[in-house]
């Protein structure tokens, strides 16, 4: 596998389980022994702090990463509950980067949205990442923007429906 691996999770459609499958995705890599980061960009439905249980943990969010108001170490919230091996790679880990609410991120003055590929590099460094997942959130200009700034592999979720695969 390779190292600093880049994964979009990404659809138009919403509730078709795109944070559901980045985070097996993502504890999955952990379990094999990666340092794995997974960054919550779904703005509107923010959910992976809930799914993985640390939702009482989070004090600061992508955005106070982004404007450089906290560190990676600050924002990034380890994830425990799930069953470590230690593999080849070493004994990996889990973290969390949080999302902002839709209405915190727009309304701190300026476009930050292109901003976020540089974040990601940034955070992906600082946090010593063999792989960072991103959950976006449907309907929105981010999959587009992480996709063509950042990601190395996108993977489109989506269901049976016929509005879905429109979608």
């Amino acid at each position: 596998m390779m190292r600093n691996g880049k994964i979009l999770f990404s659809s138009l459609k919403g509730g078709v389980g795109k944070s559901t499958s980045a985070c097996l995705v993502a504890t999955a890599l952990a379990e094999d022994g990666y340092n794995t980061v997974i960054v919550d960009l779904d703005f509107r439905s923010r959910s992976l702090d809930l799914i993985l249980g640390v939702s009482d943990k989070v004090l600061f969010t992508f955005d106070d990463y982004l404007l450089e108001r906290c560190s990676a170490d600050a924002v990034l919230i380890p994830v425990t509950g799930y069953e470590k091996q230690k593999r080849t790679h070493g004994e990996g880990k889990l973290l969390l980067c949080p999302a902002p609410s839709e209405t915190t991120f727009e309304s701190a003055g300026e476009d930050l949205y292109e901003r976020i590929p540089e974040a990601l590099m940034r955070l992906c460094e600082e946090a010593d990442a063999d792989y960072i997942i991103c959950d976006t959130g449907a309907d929105s200009r981010i999959p587009l923007i992480v996709g063509e700034g950042f990601a190395e592999l996108a993977i489109v979720v989506s269901e049976q429906s016929k509005t879905a695969i429109r979608a």
